[in-house]
This record gives structure tokens, C-alpha cells and sequence, in this order.
């Protein structure tokens, strides 16, 4: 599932414009679920995914369906409106 990103010596390997979605769905950055080439910046995206879920006990979208890829998608961008940043209180 990875890729080398950079060649020995030579400069970063040209994003593809599509790319097949691999992964788990529930931490999935947008951008795989959006069917676009992963970078490092997804793998960050997953991680706090995963970090959320530890210190919160579960994530909004847990329950949606592994195949049901566009609900993920659509609950994660919600997620980020300034208005639900919020995920715990003092």
C-alpha cells in the first residue's frame, strides 16, 4: 500500500489524477476517499483520525458502512466546519 515518493536522488514523483482508494474507510483522509493519489499529508490526516477516537471513546461516522465511501466523505468535511471542531470540553 506505499509508495516511494521520492527516487534516490531524484525529485518527488508527479501526483497522479486518480488513484483506486486503498485503506480502512473510518480513517480514510478526505482526499483517498476522494479517490485522489495519498501523500504524507493523509497519513497525518488518518493518525488524527486514530487519536480522536482514542480520546473521545468513537468517531461521528462509525457507523456508517465500509462501502458507503461519499457519506464518509461528506460527514468528514462537516466535521471540520469551525462550529464542530469542538470534540472534547473541560
Amino acid at each position: 500500500m506505499s509508495l516511494m515518493f521520492r527516487a534516490e536522488g531524484k525529485d518527488l514523483r508527479l501526483e497522479r489524477e486518480q488513484a483506486a482508494f486503498r485503506g480502512t474507510p473510518r480513517y480514510a483522509s478526505i482526499a483517498a476517499l476522494s479517490m485522489k493519489e495519498q501523500s504524507r499529508k493523509d497519513d497525518l490526516e488518518s493518525w488524527w483520525y486514530m487519536i480522536v477516537e482514542l480520546m473521545v471513546g468513537h468517531l461521528p461516522w462509525q457507523d456508517v458502512q465500509r462501502n458507503h465511501l461519499e457519506e464518509f466523505k461528506t460527514m468528514k468535511k462537516n466535521v471540520r466546519q469551525p462550529k464542530n471542531l469542538k470534540i472534547v470540553s473541560n
